[in-house]
Formats: C-alpha cells, structure tokens, sequence
C-alpha cells in the first residue's frame, strides 16, 4: 500500500532549540524503518535517509532486496539519482560500473571489474516492511528484532511525520507517564502502566488508558507495548472483531531531525466477505485518530512540543514522573562509547 500523507511540523512562532548540524544527543546505532516492502518492487530504485546520510534501496529481477550508502566509489554519483537495476547488478548512471549485492564492483569500460566497493547496509523484510541496520563504525548487527508472523493480518496503512527532535525523545513517551493525562487530557483522563521491564535491547509494558468518549462516557483501553532499540515501537492491541498492531517507527534523518512513521494492521475475525473492508476501515481509522487526536493537533499533540523543545540533562525529575532517568541509563548502549 502507498504511503498515505507525510506531514512537517512548522510552528513560526517558534525558534529551534539548535542550529543546523547541532545535537545534544548522538545518531543512534540499531534497526530503523526504511518502506513498506511494496514501495521497492524488482528492478527498482528507491532513496530513503538515514542518519545524514541516504540509503539506496534496490531489488534485483528475482526479488532480492540489497541497501547501499549512494555514492559510487568510481567518481561518486549519487545511485540513487539515475541508478538502474540489470539482472542481479546495481548499475552506476555516470559511467555504467556495474556493483553486485555485497557491493563489489563486477564490471567497468572494459568488463573487467575494478577494486571499488559500495559500502553496504544491512537490511531486513518482515511484517510488510523494510528495516535497515545503521552503525556509527559500520559494524555488523549484533541484535534483531523478533520476527512477527504476519499471516492473517491486513497490509500495513501508514503516515510520517517529520520535525526537529531525537528518536531518543520521542521513544521516552513509552516510559514518561506524567505527560499523559496532561498534555492529552481532551482524550486520556487515566492512566496506569504496569509491568515495564527493560531486558537488553528492549522494554516492554502493559497499558491501561481511560479515554473520554463523546456523552460524558469513558472506556478503559488495555493493552502491551513494547520497543526495541530507539526506532522500533509495536503494541497489540485488542478490537472489536480482531486485534489491531500499532508500530511507532523512529529515523534519525539529521543531527537534531526524526521522521516519525505510524503504521497499523488489522487481523480481523470476522467472515471473509467483510473482513477486508473491516480491516481497511479499522487500520485507516485508527491511523487517523492517531495523528490527529494525539500527535498532531496544535494544542493536545506530542509533535509540536517535540519540535520546539530542548533536551534536558541532567532531568529535574519530580515524584510523578515515569522512570525517565532509568530510560536514558538504558539508552546509552545504543551510542558510541564515548559519546555515553
């Protein structure tokens, strides 16, 4: 399914919290959301960001996805500006260098490879989606995410957004429990969160939200969540006639820059004549109550805050807080050494 919208968040009555190029916090190592699966079909191209720098996506003719850093080590074109699939070859648009899926250079002018290379990305296809390995020394993954069977569930509908922030603070929703019943407070009038639990790469916990209905009513919406590493956010969630997943995915695309993308997917059990309209309405619904009665609205939403806010450290924590400090504690393994 093709991305839906992305949206940017401007607030001209605010300045940035940092100049251009400027962060408080490093570029994270770990797994990062690059696509739905369907947006790199065989023989094709396709850019995406990560860090400050593009990832070119390319699947050979017999469907085998491979990432690359863009530019050619030849001249430096930009592969992903003109570059072609041929066969199982990425091919450079300057002077047609030929570089295979481990990025080494199969064929120049002559036929004869030459001893360049592309530096690759490691990359990964589940649920749907595309997901790429970034490393600030380049070193192979050391950790995954759990597969997820997707058998049953309806294809992901999805939505980005894009502002000035950290995946490390817009992750620490999961664990800043105070803000919840504030900031959301025309939606959210209750919260309890129970068993979080930080195990190597990964937290998880239950939620329980009492959220404001139309009439006066309320309604107690439970479910589990859990992330992994700083770009990967899933929670399952319990619906009428099925379950629904919720992904939170966050990019780093720039020293103080995130792309945040919402997907959701629906495992309907309802008959089969129903079950695909059901699905489509449900994931495309909750898409939409997402980003505009919690993300994005001027007053009550996460995003414009993220945007025009500054990362404190070290905290002035109160009682009433989630375990923020034990979070960025946990955080610090997805930095260089020397940064933590």
């Amino acid at each position: 399914m093709k991305r839906l919208r992305t949206w940017k968040a401007h607030d001209h009555k605010t300045s940035p919290a940092y100049p251009p190029e400027v962060s408080p916090l490093p570029r994270p190592d770990g797994w990062f959301y690059m696509g739905l699966t369907g947006e790199v079909k065989p023989g094709q191209v396709a850019t995406r960001r990560l860090g400050c720098e593009d990832v070119v996506l390319w699947r050979t003719a017999r469907g085998v996805l491979h990432a690359n850093r863009p530019y050619c080590p030849h001249l430096g074109a930009h592969l992903g500006v003109g570059g072609t699939v041929q066969g199982d070859t990425l091919v450079c648009p300057f002077h047609g260098f030929r570089f295979d899926g481990t990025g080494a250079c199969v064929r120049s002018y002559d036929a004869e490879p030459v001893k360049a290379a592309l530096r690759t990305v490691e990359v990964r296809e589940m649920c749907g989606f595309i997901l790429a390995w970034n490393h600030h020394a380049g070193s192979p993954p050391t950790w995954e995410i759990p597969h997820l069977d997707s058998a049953g569930w309806s294809a992901p509908v999805q939505a980005s957004v894009e502002f000035s922030s950290h995946p490390q603070e817009v992750m620490e929703n999961f664990v800043d429990t105070g803000h919840v019943t504030r900031l959301h407070q025309n939606t959210i009038i209750g919260c309890e969160v129970t068993g979080l639990k930080p195990d190597a790469q990964s937290w998880s916990a239950d939620f329980a939200l009492r959220l404001r209905l139309s009439g006066g009513r309320t309604f107690v919406h439970a479910f589990s969540s859990e992330i992994h590493g700083l770009g990967y956010l899933l929670a399952e969630i319990d619906i009428p006639y099925g379950s629904l997943r919720a992904w939170l995915m966050n990019v780093p695309s720039g020293e103080w820059r995130v792309r945040s993308t919402f997907l959701f997917s629906v495992r309907p059990t309802l008959p089969r004549p129903v079950k695909g309209v059901y699905a489509a309405l449900a994931s495309h619904g909750a898409l939409w109550a997402t980003l505009h009665t919690v993300m994005l609205p001027a007053n009550g939403g996460d995003v414009p805050l993220w945007n025009a806010k500054r990362y404190v450290d070290p905290p002035h924590l109160a009682s009433g807080d989630g375990p923020i400090g034990r979070y960025r504690k946990w955080c610090r393994q997805f930095y260089p050494q020397d940064a933590a």
